[in-house]
């Protein structure tokens, strides 16, 4: 691993422990997997970084299944590339299946 990609892992561990702590401070109680909760606070992207740990993957290793983090993504930036597939988020939106369920 470089420098770089160290310092980028630092960086984004540091970032999401802080998010964890904003979702204390709401009241998030963790019940279950895919529970219902007070507050979701997604890392979906850090810049063109692909990484992956215990506790956090990058990029979110579901957001290119959820409409609902596609649509506002193509509002912001549609021509944003994902590290993985190389596809962009137009892209990816316009291959999901219109009648499914996402939650």
């Amino acid at each position: 691993m470089s420098r770089g990609s160290l310092l980028g892992v630092v960086v984004v561990t540091g970032f999401f422990a802080f998010i964890n702590g904003v979702e204390a401070e709401v009241g998030r109680v963790k019940r279950f997997r895919w529970g219902p909760r007070e507050i979701d606070v997604d890392i979906i992207f850090y810049g063109g970084q692909i990484m992956k740990t215990e506790a956090l993957t990058i990029p979110h290793p579901r957001f290119a299944e959820r409409d609902f983090v596609l649509k506002p993504l193509v509002d912001l930036n549609p021509d944003l590339v994902d590290p993985l597939s190389r596809q962009t988020i137009s892209q990816l939106l316009s291959g999901l299946n219109s009648t499914s369920v996402l939650k």
